[in-house]
């Protein structure tokens, strides 16, 4: 069974995810701050990580977010090859807010494999999965999905 672990600070956005995924025959595993995520690896293995960029605690952008588990997972300070090997998905709706569109091409800089913009739908969610999990390319740097 494909694992992924998720995340994701928007409880319903996370829910949905889950829900689909495991429609789609995956066990998914549910964070909403990076470092919980990455106790998770201490115990388990994934086959997928899905991030959202920013993650928000109190209203506020938190420094516990997407771009620590992505850093943490790519860096070539990162020992264990199998971690960094793991494919990652970013996702964000950040890009809508001025001064904040180049997020998604950052993350791809600091190694997400692939990008959705929210909102996506579930047809481009699974596609962009099925495709990382598989090892196909994604189209494009971004996809700017709406």
């Amino acid at each position: 069974m494909t694992r992924v672990l998720l995340l994701e600070d928007d409880f319903s956005l996370s829910f949905n995810i889950k829900a689909l995924l495991t429609e789609h025959g995956m066990d998914v595993d549910v964070r909403t701050v990076a470092s919980d995520a990455i106790k998770c690896f201490e115990s388990e293995t994934y086959d997928l990580v899905i991030v959202d960029l920013i993650i928000y605690e109190d209203e506020r952008p938190s420094t516990d977010g997407g771009v620590i588990l992505i850093s943490w997972l790519k860096s070539p300070a990162q020992k264990n090859e199998a971690l960094r090997a793991i494919p990652i998905l970013c996702v964000s709706g950040a890009t809508k807010q001025p001064g904040l569109y180049h997020l998604l091409d950052m993350a791809r800089s600091l190694g997400a494999d692939a990008c959705l913009e929210k909102p996506f739908n579930d047809v481009q969610l699974i596609d962009t999965v099925s495709r990382l999990i598989e090892g196909r390319p994604v189209d494009g740097p971004t996809s700017r999905l709406s």
